[in-house]
């Protein structure tokens, strides 16, 4: 193989590698002194050819190379690397890495990640492209690539892998999901450093298989003093290649694996939203890159960006219009930044989503009887702004999993090994009168029931529901609130659980599709609260024990909330029905006085969470008659939901 150097002019507007019919130009962006490449044959250690960067064609700290190549074909075997005066380095800017390939695995720590210089193609077909949801559509799903499959109860071939993502798409489908929200899947450090001296773990009496079971340390001695796993992915990270060991071994090609999966999902009718943390310090235009490559490169359906992300520019940025951008908060500074059709006043869609503990931390504290939280389920319960959508989560997989938060009230992560001194102190949470798992009948029916009463709150807001990995199977944690190091059965989803705990299952099915079918519970503007249109009743309105009386004194926990189904139309173009729910979050139960329902109709019990033996739900068209009109008994911390049908 021959190369020349190029003398070219250099313009900065590629970073990275690009490949030519006859040449290579590479530029990268970095402080030092001296620069070389590196050039690799693949799976070989050392080196084949070096080439020095001229300083005098540096462009401020961005250098540049050029090479005349007799035929690119020859680099199809060949992988690149850097090295500076303190030694080698990746390309921040390479597409996909070899060198770390399986995850965790110590003794390639010390490997330098080499990218290859010709990537195979992929064929998209026909399929594959973005689905625009809008977000008043949408039901999103939080998951983390190797933790989805990577039990072996999940019976997939390529487990732990985005092959093994695609394996579980007709799961993900009959859940109802609309959209995915992935952990970070880039080339992120799953090595880091342990804050705690390794003799700590014979004082605190972990043996071996203690260790292999809680909190995943390398496994080479040489290493295992000084780096754990950090399997959330909040690292140092190569933000444009998928990360290579969440990929099938056999004929590794990451890139490729990634967008198959991402068409396989489109193909299904789901979104794919990648989560991305940039540490603090990164230049914008490297974020605006990564971005825009993302986008078009793997046709995702949007950002879940953490970190120093540069959200008002990012939220102007007219190569990212058509993107979804999930940010911890925006405002009305950002109208104007949406597109497409939704049924907003404007016709265009909301693209951009807040994200954050808001709605998780007013509404545990309604859910466990705190005093004066009827204000803030008004609040949430209604909250749909006009210029970005308002995703609500009432666990996530950062903090105490759904039954988790209903199973204890302290975390315990003494599995993480730092003396239960990390992670957050407060979690809102109510252990329902016993701290833990239990044999007790009484505490475990009202766990059930207040599971119901959580994830309904979440479904029957306004905003987007959000579900994290394993909440519909009723999974825990074992009271752990901060899983970031645990690599293992605590943050793996346990596919079992799908038999063992189907009545879970089943009731996140149903209000799942109830709310799909009900667009009064997910409507593309917030509500008025007035009867604008001068049909007889307001589109929304609030109610106490008393009808049309609400009490929003401190002591109160008690609110009736009636939807109008003439303020919302189906797709077919007709209206909706009018729903009545009721919320009693006291301990004990009260008698609710029920508004008139419309002339010609009666109220129906759909869902009341005090019902085990229905699993607190009727299946639509078998909804019951309540019988008395006037009024009805919610019982003690319970959820009650009545429908209007004609008679």
């Amino acid at each position: 193989m021959n190369f020349k150097i190029r003398n070219v002019v250099y313009l900065p507007y590629n970073m990275g590698l690009n490949v030519g019919s006859e040449y290579i130009e590479i530029s990268v962006a970095h402080k030092c002194n001296m620069l070389k490449l590196l050039v690799f044959e693949r799976n070989v250690e050392k080196e084949v050819y070096t080439f020095n960067f001229d300083k005098n064609k540096c462009l401020g700290d961005i250098w540049f190379l050029s090479l005349y190549i007799d035929d690119v074909k020859e680099l199809e075997n060949m992988e690149y690397a850097f090295e500076d005066e303190n030694g080698r380095f990746a390309d921040p800017y390479g597409k996909s890495f070899s060198g770390r390939d399986t995850w965790g695995k110590a003794a390639h720590y010390k490997n330098i990640r080499r990218s290859p210089f010709i990537t195979t193609c992929f064929d998209w077909g026909e399929g594959g492209g973005r689905l625009y949801i809008p977000w008043s559509e949408s039901i999103v799903y939080r998951l983390h690539i190797r933790g989805f499959t990577k039990s072996a109860s999940s019976k997939t071939i390529y487990s732990g892998t985005f092959s093994g993502v695609v394996e579980k798409i007709p799961y993900i489908k009959s859940l109802g999901i609309t959209t995915l929200d992935i952990m970070p899947c880039q080339e992120f450090e799953e090595l880091m450093p342990l804050n705690i001296r390794h003799d700590i773990f014979s004082g605190m009496g972990y043996n071996a298989d203690i260790l292999n079971t809680t909190k995943k340390v390398v496994n080479d001695e040489k290493t295992v003093k000084n780096h754990m796993i950090n399997y959330w992915g909040y690292a140092d990270t190569l933000h444009f290649a998928p990360k290579a060991s969440f990929s099938m071994k056999k004929r590794r090609n990451p890139p490729n694996e990634f967008k198959h999966m991402v068409k396989s999902l489109h193909n299904a009718g789901i979104e794919v939203i990648a989560e991305f943390y940039f540490k603090e310090g990164t230049g914008y235009s490297y974020v605006r890159d990564v971005l825009i490559y993302w986008a078009y490169e793997y046709r995702l359906d949007g950002f879940h960006i953490l970190g120093n992300v540069y959200a008002a520019e990012l939220a102007k940025e007219a190569a990212l219009s058509g993107i979804k951008l999930i940010y911890e908060n925006w405002d009305n500074t950002y109208r104007g930044y949406y597109n497409f059709k939704d049924g907003s006043d404007d016709g265009r869609l909301k693209r951009l989503a807040s994200f954050n503990d808001s709605f998780q931390n007013d509404m545990r504290r309604f859910l466990k009887g705190d005093e004066g939280m009827i204000n803030s389920l008004v609040y949430h319960t209604k909250n749909n702004p006009q210029y970005a959508a308002q995703l609500n989560y009432i666990a996530d997989i950062k903090g105490f999993s759904l039954v988790d938060m209903l199973s204890y009230d302290i975390k315990h992560n003494e599995a993480n090994l730092e003396n239960n001194k990390d992670g957050t102190d407060y979690n809102y949470s109510w252990n329902c009168g016993c701290e833990g798992s239990t044999s007790k009948k009484t505490v475990n029916r009202l766990r059930a029931k207040q599971l119901r009463n959580a994830s309904l709150l979440v479904f029957l807001s306004q905003g987007t529901p959000v579900i994290a990995q394993g909440d519909e199977l009723g999974q825990s944690k074992g009271g752990n609130n901060n899983t970031y190091c645990q690599d293992n059965r605590i943050s793996w989803l346990n596919w079992k659980l799908i038999n063992s705990n189907s009545h879970i299952l089943e009731w996140f099915q149903f209000i799942i599709n109830f709310r799909k079918k009900h667009r009064v519970f997910h409507a593309c503007k917030e509500p008025a609260n007035l009867d604008n249109a001068a049909l007889g009743m307001p589109d929304v309105s609030y109610h106490g024990v008393k009808a049309w009386q609400p009490d929003f004194d401190n002591y109160s926990r008690q609110l009736g909330i009636l939807y109008f189904g003439q303020y919302a139309k189906n797709a077919d173009g007709s209206f909706d029905d009018t729903f009545y729910v009721m919320y009693n979050m006291h301990w004990e139960a009260h008698d609710f006085a029920l508004p008139k329902p419309e002339k010609g109709y009666r109220w129906h019990l759909c869902i009341d969470t005090d019902r085990h033996d229905i699993n607190g739900f009727y299946q639509e068209g078998s909804e019951k008659d309540i019988g008395n009109q006037r009024g009805y008994r919610v019982k003690a911390r319970s959820i009650v939901v009545l429908k209007g049908v004609k008679i």
